[in-house]
């Protein structure tokens, strides 16, 4: 009775949902600018679609009417990246002679120089650093909190493309894939054991595969053994269960920022809106455990 009485809720938070995304009221719809694609949009479009979606804009578009974001400006966001792309080509080129008097230290890899030059004019020349303030002040070593994710800010790209300037994990990665995604680099998103979001180089041939991470200094890169066991050492049908270790699909990249949008709801006590963005990341993943059990969380404090 009670599993019939939560799908019930669900079909109905996911269908309002529905209904409210093809409406695009102003505060979910792209403003300030030209850009006329919706989180309604993304809500219905077809898996193929989505992949057709810069990365960039979904995440912007998830993170619209959340709290720290208020200002938001999705086109100017968006040309941001643009503006600095001239930048990342000028330094890849002026010290591209480091690939050959130092070889080693770029892994003998000039897709890695390429993504390391990347990573350090979008920390230095643009000044984009992680928000300490969460490691100062114990919250991130807090496993019982949540307060990770009251500011939009923190955990969406537009705190990193506006004067804010700060991030974290959870927006660094999306940050750096986007911008790869526009040089034509192939760069996909992928978990950890644990849910930590890292890049990943990932050439259609198969021939070249590296992990790679930024937290606004430097460029590090490390094995996936590495990352099977950070944050945590998850078991082998969890691994599978939530996707870890392997590269999102456009639509898993869209649970996964739809999954940061509820997780910001939720914790600022805008419960039904947490539990219908909860039900579209299900929909999005239906096999994940976790995905299921957020859900249910934002249905018990809801009802």
């Amino acid at each position: 009775l009670a599993t019939a009485f939560a799908f019930g809720f669900l079909i109905t938070a996911a269908t309002q949902w529905f209904v409210l995304s093809k409406r695009a009221p102003p505060q979910h719809s792209a403003t300030k600018g030209g850009s006329t694609l919706t989180l309604g949009d993304l809500l219905t479009a077809e898996s193929n679609d989505l992949g057709r979606v810069d990365l960039a804009e979904m995440n912007l578009l998830c993170a619209q009417g959340l709290p720290g974001a208020e200002n938001l400006d999705i086109d100017k966001c968006l040309r941001r990246i643009d503006e600095c792309i001239p930048q990342i080509k000028y330094d890849q080129d002026r010290h591209f002679y480091r690939m050959k008097t130092m070889p080693e230290f770029y892994k003998n890899s000039e897709a890695y120089f390429r993504c390391y030059f990347m990573a350090q004019v979008l920390g230095e020349d643009m000044g984009l650093s992680y928000n300490m303030y969460l490691v100062n002040s114990g919250i991130m070593a807090d496993t019982t909190s949540t307060r990770f994710y009251r500011d939009s800010r923190d955990i969406f790209i537009h705190g990193l493309l506006s004067d804010w300037k700060k991030g974290t994990c959870a927006s660094f990665p999306v940050l750096l894939a986007a911008t790869g995604r526009r040089m034509g680099y192939p760069i996909r998103l992928v978990l950890s054991s644990g849910g930590h979001v890292f890049c990943r180089w990932a050439s259609p041939d198969g021939k070249e595969t590296f992990n790679f991470d930024s937290q606004g200094t430097g460029c590090d890169s490390k094995p996936d053994e590495y990352y099977r066991n950070f944050p945590r050492k998850a078991s082998d049908a969890e691994m599978e269960s939530e996707g870890y270790m392997r590269c999102l699909t456009p639509g898993e990249e869209l649970a996964l920022c739809l999954s940061l949008r509820a997780d910001c709801l939720l914790e600022n006590n805008r419960i039904p809106e947490a539990v219908v963005a909860y039900a579209h990341v299900h929909r999005l993943q239906p096999k994940s455990k976790l995905a299921l059990m957020h859900l249910s969380i934002a249905l018990d404090r809801q009802y």
